[in-house]
């Protein structure tokens, strides 16, 4: 692996995602001049990357794996100005229009590709998976590892603490908590550029807890301590991304709420797949008010775990993941795909990826 440096902005502003794009296109081209793959898979955001790979392919075939769509990011969290927004997404569609194959995390995403001019015939469905496997470890164990209260419904939120996840709701769920005297504590554990922000607000509030990073042993204790999982999007955001902490939450086999707006490209997904419980995006009373009543409710909490399960082994599971992401490089290297009996039919050494 070749890990290429870049410029990394003390603040998160535009000019400063503009330096750190520009640094690491300069450097991936470098690598990408000088290496012999025959096959460039990318993977956006960053644009860069992708920038990099059709830049520097020097006739190789190239695909590009789609997390997130980067100007409806900008857009929808309030990190641009339009006509800023419309020259992202003219760069970022001509970028894709020239890949040979183009992987989408969800089908919402193929749907809007389409109607920007990428070829139907170039995409390619192609879920996240899990980067965890879930500890064989009781709820009571997990809390007493953490040194968690055993008595109280504890809600918990894992990953990016940033614009899009509109934490500052759960942030006021927990004040509206504590006022009340619930049973209900709230965990916000990861980083991100709101994190200082959260802190502030979050003085004085008992129910809330802000952890740092962990392990990728600790992840899934911490998963595994929680009475239910909690994603949460700011209102507004619709159409820029699916959270990848979906795939993590399925694998814990847990409770799932989902605060995210309702005609978002989340909330599609969640009630097409059965997966979780839906509370309209920012609506602190209406996230306390839910989990009051779910954690008094085992039939229901039995139910929601059950759907976490499922979705994780129809969509998330390691194996399942590897014999999609192998086809989809011999796609678009095209070379024969997986063959039956579970042979790697495209050599990862010939492939180079961003």
């Amino acid at each position: 692996m070749t890990r290429c440096r870049h410029f990394v902005p003390s603040r998160p502003n535009l000019l400063g995602r503009l330096f750190l794009e520009a640094t690491f296109l300069a450097r991936a081209l470098q690598v990408l001049i000088h290496d012999r793959s025959d096959v460039v898979l990318t993977v956006t955001p960053s644009l860069a990357g992708m920038a990099a790979g059709i830049l520097g392919r020097r006739g190789r075939p190239v695909g590009t794996i789609v997390q997130d769509l980067t100007a409806n990011a900008a857009g929808e969290t309030g990190g641009a100005k339009s006509w800023i927004c419309s020259a992202i997404r003219r760069v970022e569609y001509g970028l894709l229009r020239r890949c040979r194959k183009v992987g989408v995390i969800t089908p919402e995403f193929a749907s809007e590709l389409a109607v920007a001019g990428v070829r139907p015939t170039a995409l390619v469905d192609l879920p996240n998976f899990t980067h965890i496997d879930p500890v064989g470890m009781s709820k009571l164990d997990a809390r007493a590892h953490l040194g968690w209260n055993p008595n109280r419904c504890t809600v918990v939120h894992t990953g990016n603490m940033g614009a899009k996840q509109g934490l500052l709701a759960v942030v006021e769920a927990a004040r509206l908590s504590s006022e009340r005297g619930l049973d209900i504590d709230f965990v916000l554990m990861g980083d991100g550029n709101q994190r200082e922000e959260l802190a502030r607000a979050a003085k004085g509030i008992e129910a809330l807890h802000l952890m740092p990073p962990v392990s990728v042993a600790e992840y899934p204790i911490v998963l595994a301590a929680a009475d239910l999982l909690l994603v949460s999007e700011l209102p507004g955001v619709c159409q820029m991304s699916l959270p990848s902490k979906l795939t993590s939450y399925a694998a814990a086999g847990k409770p799932i709420l989902a605060m995210v707006d309702a005609g978002g490209i989340t909330a599609r997904f969640l009630r097409g797949t059965k997966l979780g419980l839906l509370l309209p995006a920012g609506d602190a009373a209406a996230l306390v008010a839910t989990i009051a009543a779910v954690a008094q409710d085992e039939h229901r909490l039995t139910a929601l775990a059950a759907s976490s399960t499922r979705v994780f082994r129809s969509h998330y599971s390691k194996s399942g993941a590897y014999r999609r992401y192998v086809d989809f490089a011999a796609e678009v290297g095209g070379f024969p795909r997986l063959v039956p009996n579970g042979r790697q039919a495209v050599s990862a050494s010939a492939m180079l990826a961003f």
